[in-house]
This record gives C-alpha cells, structure tokens and sequence, in this order.
C-alpha cells in the first residue's frame, strides 16, 4: 500500500484547523469548567444524568440503611441476603434487555421499562407521603 501526498497531509490539516488547544481559556476556567459553548448541548444533558444516578443512588443507600439496620442483631445476614437477591434478580433482567435490545427499536425498549417502573414509582410515593 502506498500513500499519496494528500493522504499524509490530512491529519496535520486537521491538527493544524482543531480547536481542541486550550489556548482561548483563561487559568481559572481551564481547571475549574473547560467546555466550549458549542460543546454545552452534549455536556449538560449527561452531567444531568449522572447527577440523577447520583441521587438515586444515594436515596437507595438511605432506604437500605433505615430499612436493614433496624435489626442490629440481623443485619448482617439481611445485608447479605439483600446483595444476593439483587444480583439474582439483575442477570435475568439484563440478559431480556439484551436480547430485546437485538430485536426491537431503543426508543421501544426505553418506554416499555418507562411504563413498567412509573406505575412502582408512583404507588412507592403514595406510600411515603
């Protein structure tokens, strides 16, 4: 294989017309938030994201905590039942995402398990208030 003159000029081409030096942020904002507005639309969204799996988590842990540790005499064993039924209930779950995942659309799947969990999420607030 051979390569011409324009194939090895691309990617200095290419280096040279990048904006990804941080040449155009000052010292605070290259360390404290270095993101382009450009590139704010494709941050955000994930930043909300993993802000929100944040905040399940944490509520998760809470509910554990209050739940399992009122037994102290038990808590250890219930801790650990608690692991393993999760992880026993997990695979099945994920292998049917997987598989589901091959045979219909995303956006399919995302509302099918929208429309599973909304009805649990509702009844578990009707409960705590």
């Amino acid at each position: 294989m051979t390569v011409t003159k324009d194939e090895k000029k691309k990617p200095e081409a290419v280096a040279a017309n990048s904006s990804d030096d941080d040449s155009d942020f000052n010292f605070i904002q290259k360390w404290v938030f270095p993101v382009r507005m450009h590139e704010l639309p494709k941050v955000l969204p994930v930043v909300l994201l993993l802000g929100l799996a944040l905040l399940v988590y944490t509520a998760n842990r809470d509910v554990k905590d209050a739940v399992v540790f009122r037994e102290e005499a038990q808590s250890m064993m219930t801790i650990q039942y608690c692991k393993v039924l999760v992880m026993i209930c997990a695979i099945p779950v994920a292998t049917i995402f997987l598989k589901l995942d091959n045979l219909v659309s995303r956006d399919f799947i995302f509302f099918q398990v929208l429309f599973f969990f909304y009805p649990i999420f509702c009844s578990v607030m009707q409960l705590t208030v």
